[in-house]
């Protein structure tokens, strides 16, 4: 059973070497080492690695940035976008923390705590059961 527990917290990685496009959806965290162009829903973590460019949307309950990201993102929690980083979109999250002095186009907007509610109880229905592209809550949350 303890196995178990772990395996259910393991985040997927997805190396260096590949690009992904396309939707991703999950209900584990996430890191990229890689390029990725699409959407991207997780009810958990985003991790965006350094050498990673990320084109397209990212839902989640947050996201750690050390390389590039240029779409619109929406987080129930915090994103923490660390030096080196660029974020070009619109940005909306309940906590948002800068440690980058790079050129980045965004504008952050903290939504009301109903609508962050709202989000929250969204996320916590993903299942892997159906396809993002096919899921009506992607458009829901969007």
């Amino acid at each position: 059973m303890k196995e178990n527990v772990k395996n259910n917290d393991a985040l997927i990685l997805v190396p260096v070497d590949s690009i992904v496009e396309g939707y991703l959806k999950s209900i584990k965290s996430i890191r990229l080492e890689c390029n990725f162009n699409g959407t991207i829903l997780t009810k958990k973590k985003v991790i965006i690695d350094k050498a990673s460019i990320v084109k397209g949307d990212v839902i989640c309950e947050e996201m750690i940035l050390f390389g590039q990201l240029n779409g619109n993102v929406f987080f129930t929690g915090r994103i923490t976008m660390h030096e080196g980083s660029t974020l070009n979109g619109k940005v909306y999250a309940s906590t948002f923390t800068s440690l980058s002095e790079t050129n980045s186009d965004y504008i952050v907007q903290v939504p009301k705590k109903a609508v962050l509610e709202k989000v929250r109880n969204h996320l916590n229905e993903v299942t892997t059961e159906v396809g993002l592209s096919k899921d009506v809550l992607l458009t829901t949350l969007r």
